[in-house]
């Protein structure tokens, strides 16, 4: 267990176009295929993926004061910290560099197996519909469907799609 390792891929929508953003996760738990999600789970649709990412206790706040509403949580493996979802969306282009998010719907967030961030070398981050390119190109291409946050043992659940 937390034995994989993951690229997590953030899109930026703006006016001038997409921005995507990558964090490599060392240290994850990918299971893959309806079989290993049944037995937690239930039936779930083949192709189906689960990311378990262990998080570190406590936060910091990239406003300096400490709130729920916009913790940084450390992943363990990953030298990029956790933002929720509406707190990167509306952070500047600095802050996204050094964070990434879980977020649901339109390709908006998706992991691959393994370390894949030298694709957005060479495209400068921006790729339009990375997601749609990458399903196309390479194995193991899930789409962030739902999260769930855990505290009691520190721990993000992505099921993948």
């Amino acid at each position: 267990m937390y034995g994989s390792t993951v690229t997590v891929f953030c899109r930026s929508r703006g006016a001038d176009g997409d921005e995507w953003y990558a964090a490599v996760i060392r240290g994850a738990d990918l299971a893959v295929g309806a079989s290993a999600l049944a037995r937690q789970y239930g039936p779930v649709p083949d192709g189906a993926a689960l990311l378990s990412v262990a998080t570190v206790p406590g936060c910091t706040s990239p406003t300096g004061a400490v709130q729920p509403s916009d913790c940084a949580l450390a992943v363990r493996g990953c030298d990029k910290r956790w933002l929720p979802p509406e707190v990167w969306a509306a952070a500047d282009p600095e802050t996204k560099a050094r964070t990434f998010t879980f977020a649901c719907g339109d390709g908006d967030t998706f992991f691959v197996s393994g370390d894949r961030a030298d694709i957005l070398n060479g495209i400068g981050g921006t790729a339009g519909d990375l997601y749609a390119v990458m399903r196309r190109t390479v194995p193991d291409v899930y789409a962030a469907a739902a999260v769930s946050r855990f505290r009691l043992i520190p721990h993000f659940e992505v099921i993948g799609r």
